[in-house]
């Protein structure tokens, strides 16, 4: 599935980057990055990014083994969180070429990729961080809630009371 996906992005920044060409050509005054100069270079650089990061979950960094304090189960998470930087920083290089060749629907594609985008630290978020934090504010609401520092509520309806 990742390989089917690796391949969908590789040829889709591809195509586009010909449509893009082809767009351009016809304009022998402009260049996109004279038009849209931001826009290319966050293209390159999620490019790189998509590069780099493929490369490193596929093939992992070099380290020596006196060094590898990684367990089996740290290395694969590690792969795989590299592996979804990589497909992330590819679709926003074919999504941020989709703006700048059909600027309404780049925009919509770019706010969907944005979902998608929050949706995975989200869920990374709920499925690590949460269980571990559960209990440390099931402790903190028991403290806060204990009577250290709570004030009565019969107290509080005699303070609300105006003086007689």
């Amino acid at each position: 599935m990742m390989k089917a996906l690796h391949n969908l992005i590789l040829s889709a920044n591809s195509l586009l980057g010909v449509f893009l060409q082809l767009l351009y050509q016809q304009k022998k005054d402009a260049s996109p990055f004279e038009t849209h100069y931001a826009t290319m270079i966050s293209i390159f650089v999620s490019l790189c990014l998509y590069v780099l990061a493929a490369t490193v979950a596929h093939a992992g960094l070099p380290h020596p083994p006196e060094a590898a304090v990684l367990t089996i189960s740290n290395a694969q998470n590690y792969a795989g969180i590299m592996n979804q930087i990589s497909l992330f920083a590819g679709f926003l290089a074919a999504v941020l070429q989709f703006t700048i060749l059909v600027p309404p629907f780049g925009w919509l594609t770019f706010a969907l990729w944005m979902l998608c985008f929050v949706k995975f630290p989200f869920h990374l978020l709920c499925n690590n961080l949460f269980p571990r934090l559960l209990p440390l504010l099931v402790h903190v609401w028991i403290k806060a809630t204990s009577g250290e520092g709570v004030v009565p509520q019969n107290r509080l309806r005699q303070r609300r009371r105006p003086p007689v």
